[in-house]
């Protein structure tokens, strides 16, 4: 395992995983200035292995903690296969999210295209 940040005034750190030489796994998370809860942007395997994708976010949360950090936020599920993956690893919290369509309507050149817009909530 490999740091990608050593300069501890940046908000940014990841980690990299190698074996024999061969990048297989990074991931990046942003450091919160009050040291509970961690936004991991990316945790992201290059090796298909059975296993490994759980095995990254073991070894991101065991440098989290080793770090004092609380939580970890992994984000959300756009799909049922990605969310069914997440609950795999025994969330703590969680949030419902819903989703949002904008529709634009920016028929002329100049105009304001949120003016005659619509949202939509998706269930």
């Amino acid at each position: 395992m490999a740091r990608l940040n050593r300069d501890t005034s940046l908000a940014m750190d990841g980690l990299v995983l190698k074996r024999k030489g061969t990048y297989i796994a990074f991931s990046f998370w942003e450091r919160p200035a009050n040291g509970k809860t961690v936004a991991c942007l990316a945790a992201l395997p290059v090796s298909h292995e059975k296993g490994f994708s759980e095995y990254l976010y073991y070894v991101i949360a065991s440098c989290l903690k080793n770090e004092g950090y609380e939580y970890m936020c992994i984000g959300g599920s756009e799909t049922a296969s990605l969310d069914q993956f997440k609950k795999k690893l025994d969330p703590r919290r969680t949030h419902k999210l819903q989703t949002m369509r904008i529709r634009l309507n920016a028929s002329r050149p100049g105009s304001d295209p949120l003016s005659a817009s619509h949202l939509t909530l998706v269930s």
